[in-house]
């Protein structure tokens, strides 16, 4: 989620530690690109949601849209993957959007099941 000069980050692709500091990232967003970009990910983000798909799309197989804290996609993927946490088993029913999550979903994940 780009902050600051929303126009000038109508998209932005990082595939290089040097692209964090060509587009002045926060350290919220750095912390979570440079995971990314270490093992070998090319991240895009902005606000411009159709130019980054078409972007992504010209140079990748697999498009992946990391919606985060229950957010939705702004397009209607081929697969939808939504991940479920084992210690908010009720919230699936509970919270928008996080049922339309559920019922949209074509695969399921649960994570953090060794702590459940």
């Amino acid at each position: 989620m780009p902050y600051g000069n929303l126009v000038a980050q109508a998209v932005q692709r990082f595939a290089a530690m040097d692209d964090l500091v060509e587009h002045r990232v926060t350290i919220e967003e750095r912390e979570e690109y440079e995971p990314h970009i270490m093992a070998g990910g090319v991240i895009y983000a902005g606000v411009d949601y159709e130019r980054i798909l078409r972007q992504a799309e010209a140079e990748a197989d697999i498009v992946i849209w990391d919606g985060g804290n229950n957010d939705l996609p702004f397009f209607k993927p081929d697969l939808w993957v939504t991940v479920i946490d084992p210690h908010r088993a009720d919230h699936g029913l509970r919270y928008f959007p996080s049922e339309v999550n559920l019922r949209m979903a074509d695969v399921f994940v649960i994570n953090k099941v060794e702590t459940a």
